[in-house]
């Protein structure tokens, strides 16, 4: 096997992968909330609000959480690799918000920096707003789950590797470089 590998994604294949799970996502939203609450989802009402659909209010709320999921990728880097390297920016002609370091990495890192978003600002809020019903949080929980498709991608990726191969983060797309020979690279 190389030493260097560079796994990538196409932003037009993590578009695609997106919407199929947006779809998938409130489809099963749909039908657990009518199964376990006995309601009705109309999902072309936005909500976020006790009494709330501006449309506006929305979209700025989506933007702050996007934010936030950047924000929980360079924590969660600085609290397990104990250095503070990373930078913030916006990758290219896709408008997509990133953190990055040029920094070497271990696998098993990489893939919790990956994954945390996802878990914070996803599955928790969709795993609370179901247990209490509420539908807000739920649709909330399931845009950042969905937001986090490229992270998600990335981790399932890694997965064919050990976990104590070194990785770098690929600032000008979306993927990481992996040494699977770890003897020729020290940290």
């Amino acid at each position: 096997m190389k030493p260097h590998i560079e796994e990538t994604y196409s932003p037009i294949s993590i578009h695609i992968i997106s919407l199929c799970m947006a779809v998938t996502v409130f489809l099963i939203t749909k039908w657990i909330f009518w199964v376990y609450w006995n309601t009705t989802v109309d999902f072309l009402v936005p909500r976020f609000g006790p009494d709330s659909n501006s449309f506006i209010l929305n979209c700025l709320i989506i933007a702050i959480l996007f934010g936030i999921h950047e924000l929980i990728h360079a924590l969660t880097y600085i609290i397990l690799e104990k250095k503070n390297t990373v930078r913030f920016g916006v990758v290219g002609k896709h408008l997509w918000l990133m953190v990055h370091t040029d920094d070497p990495m271990r696998l098993g890192t990489y893939r919790v920096i990956c994954l945390m978003p996802a878990v914070i600002l996803g599955v928790f809020p969709v795993l609370l707003g179901f247990w209490f019903g509420w539908l807000n949080v739920v649709l909330t929980g399931g845009w950042m789950i969905v937001g986090s498709t490229s992270d998600i991608l990335l981790f399932f990726r890694s997965l064919k590797y050990p976990k104590n191969a070194v990785v770098w983060n690929i600032a000008e797309s979306v993927g990481f470089m992996v040494n699977v020979d770890t003897t020729t690279t020290t940290l």
